[in-house]
């Protein structure tokens, strides 16, 4: 039923993908048949590496290694036993393609055998095997794909030829080519801790084979978007985010026909808010490979970020099962006030991963828009168990603890915030002002004097100790010690110098100092951020009065009775004033 859903998601939004000239074709992992450990990754290195390159020819669209996983996973397979023709064909037709390409490589005496069969997935048949027999696996996965495109009658350029050639022998290391595979099934996790061990894999790959430029570009990638779920979470991102653009810019230098190297410099401007920068990356990869869904997303996320677009309909048509694509569609959606369109693909990115912790959090933050607080509640408490360091998660349980009053659970979750990350200034700043609410002045101070240090800049924690800061004062003058008082009110005024309740209770307490001109000199500056404030004009009347100056301070109370002083009325009435 699920795959039913996702394949069917896009025509009930109301969009008809229009059946397209191109192939459709799935390579599936090749059966190893040798027993050499080393030999064990060219089942997924060369299902990975055909796939890359006949993705450069626009009349095919391939499925990438990320559906096939996701589909592999549901259905208990593992990478192997697809030489099984009815697997094949199960498989290829809940992928929805037109040709499922399966096979096996052997070696023998370091001379190697790569067979390759074709099944029509509608018919079922075997239409086709193809073999290739040499001394360099390399060579062999490029003849491939050369030889796949004859038996498919298309034609290619000779700049298309050389890009093909190029990405199938984009190294001649086995443990390099090793570690390359192993970082991509890492990084089809999409998740943090995938992204974390694609990078280190693909540093093996570099290790090994310092020109490996695909490897280059794919960790570009990974180290752009682990920077981004750094940056969901509030934790420091721009140093990696450097480095992806570097080793973007690198890999284009070496191969500038590589989209993966322009959709990772794509996906580096993304991150950086450099539209213009992106989207020109992004169209580049397209140039280069149509059909990958992921460049298709770049260009539309690179664009404006309209549920609407083709862009984004036809990313989801190459790949049904992209899971940020499906997230941000639900981010578009929301934007647009769709929110039922919204929720939808928030549920399927659920669906298509049920770790995306992204998802559950957005979903959350819809369900507590429409007063559901037991389903917000629940979605942002399962996107903490998915990713337990998802900040935001945990800063939006505790908002909706804060507006339930569930004080204790709000300082719960702020705190593990902290423990995540010290310098995230929002928790800090909500923090405080729980404290401040409990009457806890010092510890909103303390915890915002650092918060400070982190972000000088930062209005709302300037803000909330400006309060702290004025609420110590208030306590001060409750205990008559007013002129600890004003060094508090000074304090407060000298981080917010609109805080009008700073002025005039410093006014209130330089009036009991008997400090009575600078008693109106507070008093004006609170009157002049709010001059329909009854209670500033009546207490400067007094302390006008105080001084004997009782011409401006009868002026005074006849402003606080005009502007509903009922006492001061009262009391210019008996005086006949």
């Amino acid at each position: 039923m699920k795959k039913i859903i996702l394949a069917t998601f896009l025509s009930i939004l109301g969009y008809t993908i229009s059946a397209q000239a191109q192939t459709k074709i799935a390579v599936m992992p090749f059966d190893v048949l040798s027993k050499e450990p080393y030999m064990e990754q060219f089942g997924l290195g060369t299902s990975d590496t055909l796939t890359n390159a006949l993705g450069t020819v626009s009349d095919f669209v391939m499925v990438d290694r990320g559906q096939m996983s996701i589909i592999m996973k549901e259905q208990a397979l593992q990478n192997s036993g697809f030489t099984n023709n009815d697997n094949s064909v199960k498989i290829g037709k809940i992928l929805n393609v037109d040709l499922i390409i399966v096979g096996s490589i052997q070696n023998e005496d370091k001379i190697y055998r790569i067979t390759a069969r074709f099944t029509d997935v509608q018919t079922g048949k075997i239409i086709k095997s193809l073999q290739v027999t040499g001394s360099s696996i390399f060579n062999l996965q490029d003849q491939l794909a050369q030889d796949i495109i004859k038996e498919q009658k298309v034609n290619i350029t000779p700049v298309q030829k050389k890009t093909i050639e190029n990405i199938a022998n984009a190294t001649n290391n086995n443990s390099a080519f090793e570690s390359y595979t192993k970082g991509r099934t890492a990084y089809f996790k999409f998740t943090e801790s995938g992204y974390k061990e694609a990078i280190e894999y693909f540093d093996e790959a570099l290790k090994a084979d310092r020109n490996y430029t695909l490897a280059l570009a794919s960790k570009s990638e990974a180290q752009a978007l682990l920077s981004y779920e750094y940056k969901k979470s509030g934790l420091e991102c721009i140093e990696l985010l450097k480095q992806a653009e570097q080793n973007a810019l690198e890999s284009i230098k070496q191969n500038s026909n590589l989209s993966e190297s322009h959709r990772a410099l794509s996906f580096v401007y993304t991150i950086g808010k450099k539209r213009n920068e992106a989207r020109e990356e992004a169209q580049k990869a397209v140039n280069i490979n149509p059909n990958d869904a992921e460049s298709n997303v770049s260009l539309w996320v690179s664009n404006k970020l309209d549920p609407e677009s083709p862009l984004i309909h036809k990313a989801l048509s190459l790949n049904p099962y992209l899971v940020q694509a499906m997230n941000l569609l639900g981010n578009a959606y929301a934007v647009k006030r769709k929110y039922k369109e919204a929720m939808d693909s928030y549920k399927k990115a659920i669906e298509i991963n049920p770790n995306y912790s992204s998802s559950y959090v957005n979903l959350g933050i819809l369900y507590q828009d429409q007063s559901d607080l037991i389903q917000a509640i629940e979605n942002f408490k399962k996107a903490i168990e998915v990713n337990p360091n998802h900040v935001f998660a945990y800063y939006h349980l505790a908002n909706l603890y804060l507006k339930e009053k569930d004080l204790d659970q709000a300082n719960d979750n702020l705190n593990k915030i902290l423990k995540i990350n010290p310098k995230f200034i929002p928790a800090v700043v909500k923090l405080a002002s729980i404290y401040n609410s409990q009457e806890r002045y010092r510890q909103a101070e303390f915890i915002l004097k650092d918060a400070l240090i982190v972000d000088a800049k930062n209005v709302d924690s300037i803000k909330e100790l400006s309060f702290s800061y004025q609420k110590i004062g208030d306590k001060y003058s409750n205990e008559k010690n007013f002129s600890d008082a004003i060094i508090s009110y000074n304090k407060s005024l000298s981080l917010d110098p609109k805080n009008y309740l700073s002025f005039s209770s410093m006014a209130l307490a330089y009036y009991y100092l008997g400090d009575f001109d600078n008693s109106i000199v507070n008093y004006k500056k609170a009157l002049s951020f709010k001059p329909d404030n009854s209670d500033f004009h009546d207490n400067l009347g007094i302390s006008y009065q105080a001084q004997g100056k009782n011409k401006e301070a009868i002026n005074e109370y006849r402003k606080a009775c005009e502007l509903g002083k009922t006492q001061t009325c009262n009391w210019l009435k008996e005086n006949k004033l």
